[in-house]
């Protein structure tokens, strides 16, 4: 088995980008769903409040969108949902 080096191998897709600040705004979104689809990441992680704008900007492109119904900004996990 060939060994790949670290040049080699697309981490992009297996990562999931996050906008999880309480004070994101809609610009905040849009920068966020375009650098996702620019890098090609798995998925933007927003807020709820937020995922109907991001569904929107990504409709048609590589990165989905998750949410959680229970994000907090105390560092406690979130149950996520791909949409």
């Amino acid at each position: 088995m060939a060994v790949r080096s670290a040049q080699e191998i697309d981490l992009a897709p297996f990562i999931d980008h996050a906008l999880l600040h309480p004070a994101a705004t809609t610009d905040h979104v849009i920068q966020v769903c375009e650098e996702a689809d620019r890098f090609r990441f798995a998925t933007v992680c927003v807020y709820p409040v937020h995922v109907r704008q991001a569904v929107e900007l990504l409709n048609g492109k590589s990165p989905k969108v998750c949410t959680g119904d229970r994000i907090s900004n105390r560092g406690n996990h979130a149950r996520r949902q791909a949409l």
